[in-house]
């Protein structure tokens, strides 16, 4: 049975990094050195983040947007070894915020402190422990280690909250119906858990947003436009340079802490990890990857609002052979779409629909969103990665930005993707392509 493992999921302590500091401050001291004891209980007690190496075909985004590692095993190893100062450490991190700073791009996995001893068993070159390499770096000998846990063994930690929330082995597939009865009846099940999904999706971003617009950045605008009205009120006209400076700051911290990755990272975490939102999404998922069969099908996924606009899309005059350009709206794309869904939903032959739509696919912008490293993001259909191509897309539904490819640029795209094909998504469905029938259809002659 093939299991995942999630990835980067927040961690923080700051009651152990207030220690850390302390300590750090004590060992500058060396009266204190022998008094600061107490981080010990507290690296005993406390989960702790560890890279961990993983090869990019087992890496997977959910549709949550957060990421896992899928394979028959969970275990892949961690990279713990870190070279500073001619010495070898064992590099550990006390939470999210200070991983991130270090500048390392490998996931992360939350771990206990038993992991230094199983590096200072196997490696004897290992000087001792580093802590938050790069900010409030702690370093522990590897005497002063053995010595603080002379038996190797931790007291009972109770199971971090992902393990008691999210499952890690992927559900059993249901076999493919037989009769075009049943079949139809799997698809409107398939169908009701694409909206579900979808909706949810949806949902759950824009509460990360909210969430996000009350971080202490958007409190600290708050207060500052509070200030310049009351500076206006009591000064009057002599005010205006003041309060001019009071909104201004007003206006950058707000900017600051809409657009900053870190505000999104604050908003995503109380949402989905503390609020319980991926949990949610992750069961939605199961069963949709219980029910489909991971092949070719049509099926309902409803996004935002989407805006009315005007496409181009270049064509071949196939009688000079010069290149024209016409303007394609967004409805004329749909009606295209559309009409090869309603063929299947009604058991009709698609096939002339099917090939409109690939002709005119070809050379039609469309949008790609990003996920929040800045890369495509990967949809998946069970656990079959495709690559999304929005018709006309609502900006909030990409919050981490977009591509713009056209059909041409796809085909070439997925030379380098592992993807099994593209879904092509308008308001309330979408349609998948396998990589052969894209490479068929849109690659360059």
């Amino acid at each position: 049975m093939m299991k995942r493992l999630f990835l980067n999921l927040t961690l923080t302590n700051p009651r152990l990094e207030k220690e850390i500091r302390e300590t750090i401050i004590a060992q500058s001291n060396r009266s204190q050195r022998r008094e600061r004891q107490d981080i010990y209980p507290l690296l005993e007690k406390s989960w702790l983040l560890a890279p961990i190496a993983v090869p990019q075909s087992q890496l997977r985004v959910l549709y949550s947007g957060y990421q896992v590692a899928i394979g028959q095993t969970a275990n892949y190893p961690l990279s713990l070894l870190l070279e500073k100062d001619g010495q070898t450490y064992v590099q550990l991190y006390s939470s999210t915020a200070k991983y991130e700073a270090s500048a390392q791009d490998l996931p992360t996995v939350w771990v206990r402190a038993s992991v230094i001893f199983d590096v200072l068993e196997q490696t004897p070159e290992v000087a001792g422990l580093l802590l938050n390499d790069g900010t409030d770096e702690l370093m522990v000998s590897r005497d002063e280690l053995q010595r603080q846990f002379p038996r190797h063994e931790l007291a009972p930690l109770r199971a971090p909250w992902y393990e008691r929330q999210l499952t890690t082995d992927f559900p059993n597939r249901l076999p493919v119906p037989g009769g075009n009865e049943a079949w139809q009846t799997r698809q409107k099940e398939i169908d009701q858990i694409s909206n579900a999904l979808e909706e949810l999706r949806a949902k759950t971003e824009k509460k990360a947003r909210r969430a996000a617009k009350g971080s202490s950045l958007h409190q600290l605008t708050v207060g500052l436009l509070v200030v310049a009205l009351i500076v206006l009120m009591r000064l009057g006209r002599h005010a205006l340079l003041p309060m001019g400076v009071l909104l201004f700051l007003a206006l950058a911290s707000a900017v600051y802490g809409y657009r900053h990755p870190r505000g999104r990272t604050l908003g995503r975490w109380l949402v989905y990890e503390k609020r319980g939102g991926l949990a949610k999404m992750l069961q939605l998922e199961d069963e949709l990857y219980r029910l489909s069969d991971a092949e070719t099908f049509a099926k309902q996924m409803p996004v935002e609002s989407v805006n009315e606009n005007l496409s181009e899309v270049h064509t071949i005059n196939t009688d000079s052979g010069k290149p024209v350009w016409e303007i394609v709206s967004v409805d004329e794309m749909r009606g295209f779409f559309e009409a090869v869904v309603d063929a299947r939903r009604l058991g009709k032959d698609d096939s002339q629909h099917f090939e409109d739509l690939l002709t005119v696919g070809k050379y039609y912008q469309f949008t790609v969103p990003n996920q929040e490293d800045g890369e495509m993001a990967t949809y998946y259909v069970g656990a079959t990665p495709y690559l999304p191509l929005y018709i006309a897309p609502a900006e909030g539904a990409m919050p981490f930005g977009k591509h713009v490819v056209s059909g041409q640029q796809v085909a070439q795209l997925l030379e380098t993707l592992e993807v099994a094909g593209v879904q092509i998504r308008t308001t309330n469905q979408r349609v998948l392509l396998k990589r052969e029938q894209v490479r068929d259809w849109w690659e360059v002659k």
